[in-house]
Parts: C-alpha cells; sequence; structure tokens
C-alpha cells in the first residue's frame, strides 16, 4: 500500500508492481485536486519475505514533486 498523507487529508492507494525496483501509483485527479501546494508526506506498507508486516521511512516531499510525473503538473 502507498500512503499520501498532507494536514487531514489522508489518501490509501495499491501501487503496481512492475519490477523488483520499480512501482507505479496511480493517483486520481479528484485526489490531487485536493492537496494543498505544500509538502506531503509518503510511505510504503509492504509485507517482507518472512510474511511480517514492514513500512518504509516517511518521505516529506513537494506537491509538485509528487504530481510532476506522468500527466500531472501541480508546477
Amino acid at each position: 500500500e502507498f500512503y499520501v498523507r498532507q494536514n487531514g487529508l489522508f489518501f490509501e492507494y495499491v501501487p503496481t508492481v512492475v519490477n523488483a525496483s520499480t512501482m507505479i501509483v496511480i493517483i486520481p485527479k479528484e485526489d490531487a485536486d485536493l492537496l494543498m501546494p505544500a509538502f506531503v508526506r509518503l510511505q510504503f506498507a509492504y509485507t517482507n519475505a518472512d510474511g511480517r508486516p514492514e513500512a518504509s521511512d516517511v518521505l516529506a516531499i513537494s506537491v509538485a514533486e509528487l504530481l510532476k510525473t506522468e500527466g500531472y503538473d501541480a508546477g
């Protein structure tokens, strides 16, 4: 799962695994439109090889950076 948090907003998405080092997350335009032009916090949650749940470190990036790929341009 892929989580996006900003102030009181929380979105959860299921990424598509492309290969061992690449995942794609599609954020619906309706959700993207709710984000303010500030920083968001991102995090992946996953199950490790032993079947235990884990989570990535939280990454803070700008909304413009988050949405600049593949069709959105928040800048």
